[in-house]
């Protein structure tokens, strides 16, 4: 898990600095004339999630993302700088879950991929404009406590909040279809952002297809999460159809919210046989000893 902040109010972006900084490695920190902006590594792998031009434009990224199917991190980063335009440019030459920050020509766009899959939150109060991952954390730094009933209703029922609600009020979630994007003349605005997917079957086939068609040049090894269901199985014969041997990591837990059962386990065994593909069982279960520690590093993803 990578970090993005952005903050116009140094004030918030300390105390959102201090904690992070805790816990993840910093990557990148400015000031610009938005404010403020930093991100931090993931922990566990090492990316590269800047990208900041001889002109002082800049792009951070954080999340899993290629473009145009062949480039990766700074290369990536580097590309969508470049290219970008908000009028023109098409975010399906982005593949993945992610949210990019554009500083360009003196403007900052903010957006997430077009499916709204990476969870990016923001308070847009005056003067004090703040940006990142993570509603608790952005909770925490702002001092708000102010539950929407409405948003953890609907959370506990359906596992999902819909719209751009999140569970404190004041603090709303980026959209697919949205992007915020700051410039002087017009201070900070949430804006209608173009969606180029396409819904349909063949479409989406189709499209995966050809950008999964250059990934075996960028990666000499795989693994896919398998849980025995469609999905998975899906992105297994996706990287099959390229050539890959992928690793099949199963995770056996007793968290309700993954809801292993004995059944998928035995299901992934035997495409691991049939297949010929290795197999690793990881035990994922969690230690509930660590709750508050793991609230103040994760946030809401703990």
């Amino acid at each position: 898990m990578a970090i993005i902040s952005i903050c116009e109010n140094s004030t918030t972006f300390n105390k959102l600095d201090e904690i992070y900084s805790k816990y993840y490695t910093q990557s990148y920190e400015c000031k610009s004339s938005f404010g403020f902006a930093e991100t931090f590594r993931k922990l566990n792998i090492e990316t590269v999630n800047h990208y900041v031009s001889s002109s002082g434009d800049f792009a951070l990224g954080v999340g899993s993302f290629l473009v145009d199917g062949l480039y990766l991190d700074k290369e990536a980063l580097r590309k969508v700088l470049e290219d970008f335009d908000f009028s023109t440019f098409s975010r399906s030459r982005i593949t993945g879950v992610f949210c990019i920050a554009i500083y360009k020509s003196g403007i900052l766009t903010v957006f997430v991929d077009e499916n709204s899959n990476y969870d990016l939150y923001y308070c847009l109060e005056q003067e004090n404009v703040t940006i990142t991952n993570s509603y608790y954390h952005l909770a925490l730094s702002l001092g708000k406590k102010a539950i929407d009933n409405v948003a953890v209703a609907q959370k506990l029922f359906y596992g999902n909040i819909l719209g751009t609600k999140s569970p404190i009020l004041g603090i709303q979630k980026l959209q697919g279809n949205q992007c915020i994007q700051w410039e002087a003349n017009a201070g900070w605005r949430i804006l209608p952002y173009k969606r180029d997917i396409s819904n349909s079957e063949e479409n989406i086939i189709h499209f995966t297809i050809n950008r999964f068609k250059k990934i075996g040049k960028l990666f000499d090894s795989s693994s896919v999460f398998m849980t025995g269901g469609q999905d998975s199985r899906l992105m297994l014969a996706f990287l099959l159809a390229q050539g890959f041997k992928p690793e099949l990591i199963y995770g056996e837990s007793d968290s309700p919210s993954l809801i292993t059962r004995s059944t998928d386990k035995h299901i992934v065994e035997s495409i691991s046989k049939r297949l010929n593909l290795p197999i690793a069982i990881k035990n994922w279960s969690e230690d509930r000893t660590k709750y508050t520690l793991n609230l103040e590093k994760y946030g809401e993803y703990l």
